[in-house]
This record gives C-alpha cells, structure tokens and sequence, in this order.
C-alpha cells in the first residue's frame, strides 16, 4: 500500500530562504535522461534527471521538486512506487543543485506486473502544477534470464599485451525470446589473480555497459591490458544484466613469455 508524502520540511525551509534571496521561481522544466524507457520488473529505475529553469532561462537552483506516480491503468497496477525510508510511497522529492539539475532523494522500484506508469516532475512550491515534465516507464512483462553466444571467448594472449578482445552477444528471456531493450554490463572477473584490465593499466575501467540492439544482441569491443601476476592462469570477462542476473562468462588464458 502506498502511502501520501508531505513535503520534508527542510526542503520548505531551504527553499523559503533561497527565494528570499531573490531566487526566480521555475517556469520550465526537462526531462533529462530517457524520458521515455523500458525496464525489467522490480529493478530501482535510474536516472531520473529533471533540469529547473527560471522565465529568463537561467538555472532554477534550490527549488523543490516533487516526482508524483501515476499508473497507466490504475485497475491493473504495475506496483511500481517510490521507497521513502522501506516504505512504498506514491512521490519523491529532491532539491535543484547550482545547475538547476536534481534527482529524487528516494528510489524509484518498479513493480513486478507489466504495465505502464508515469512520473510527473513539478515544482509543488514556485511553478506550481501546470509546470511539468514527464516521464514514461513501460515495465516489461519478460525478464531476462540467460546468454547465448554468438562469437568471443576461447582465446589466449601473451601476459603484459595489450590485446583488442570482441564478443557478440544476445540477452533472452527464458523461453529464449530477445531481450531488446536496457543494456549489458562487461568487466573483467579476476579470481586468479592475472591482473588484467579493462583498457590500459593508465586508464583502466571498472565495466562498461553497451545496450542491445532491436533483437537482444550486443557487440562487445575493448582494448584489455593483459597482466602478469598469475601467468598460465586464466581470466573472465563475465556479463550482466546491468550488474544483475544472469550472467555468464567469456574466459581467456594468459601465456607466458616464451624465455629467449
């Protein structure tokens, strides 16, 4: 059961003392980041950018900004809400930075029935509710369940190279339909120890994450700096759901340097 939020006193309060200041109050407002998204049930849905901007088009810095849910069909629900301290709330709030940019304080959860929602950004407090910006969330009714892999993997490299490894990949639901929506996520698995790098040991990257095409594939590119600390061992570069099942990996060998 979702419950009704009132605004956190301490955004009123910040917010009284910066329009006294002589901040403008907001007269437009932007959905930032993918207005429109499909995601998997019952994933935190990020990000959820909403830029202020006052009448003269500078930035609506320290202005609340509430983030209301509204289901598409409100007799079948998603369940999607807001989590204000564990418990399921129908609204977020956040307050605009120097930028006049901000994200809800509370998680955004989808829910576990597909279904569409959306979340109305206003500013409750200066441009009142005729101001808006909106998103779309489609929460899909498949969830992502297995790989299959096209190409990648298999491969050995010398220690201390640095090498170009590619993969294609599909991401399929588990009655093996596509996936074709969101993104993969790539990093190396290291639990031999082979200190080995995503890029360059200058620049290394902790993952990448690559979306998928209108049929659930997913090509795979990197440059990866092959270590020297366990050589003959072997490492993965494991994928994901984002972080999250399922995942899979792609194991490579190291080989040492022949000894002249």
């Amino acid at each position: 059961m979702k419950t009704a939020r009132l605004i956190p006193k301490e955004l009123i309060e910040a917010q009284w003392r910066r329009t006294h200041e002589g901040r403008m109050p907001v007269a437009r407002l932007e959905a930032l980041a993918a207005p429109d998204r499909t995601v998997d049930p019952g994933i935190d849905i990020y990000p959820l950018f909403v830029a202020a901007f006052e009448a003269e088009g500078g930035a609506a810095a320290g202005q609340v900004i509430r983030f209301a849910v509204r289901e598409d069909d409100p007799a079948n629900p998603t369940g999607t809400a807001f989590l204000a301290d564990g418990v399921s709330a129908a609204a977020g709030y956040g307050m605009t930075d120097s930028a006049g940019v901000v994200m809800p304080t509370e998680s955004l959860r989808a829910g576990m029935s597909p279904g569409v929602v959306f979340v109305r950004a206003t500013a409750p407090l200066s441009g009142g509710e005729g101001i808006h910006a909106d998103y779309t969330i489609r929460v899909s009714d498949a969830t992502p369940a297995q790989f299959k892999i096209l190409s990648g993997g298999d491969e050995s490299f010398q220690v201390g190279t640095e090498v170009l490894v590619e993969a294609i990949v599909q991401l399929l639901d588990a009655a093996g339909k596509p996936i074709p929506y969101g993104t993969v996520r790539f990093h190396i698995e290291d639990p031999n120890g082979t200190q080995s790098q995503l890029e360059s040991p200058e620049n290394p990257m902790a993952w990448m994450a690559v979306p998928v095409d209108s049929e659930g594939k997913v090509g795979f590119y990197s440059i990866v700096s092959v270590g020297d600390g366990a050589p003959g061992k072997s490492f993965a570069i494991r994928m994901s759901r984002d972080g999250r099942a399922p995942y899979h990996d792609l194991t490579y060998r190291t080989l040492a340097i022949p000894a002249t």
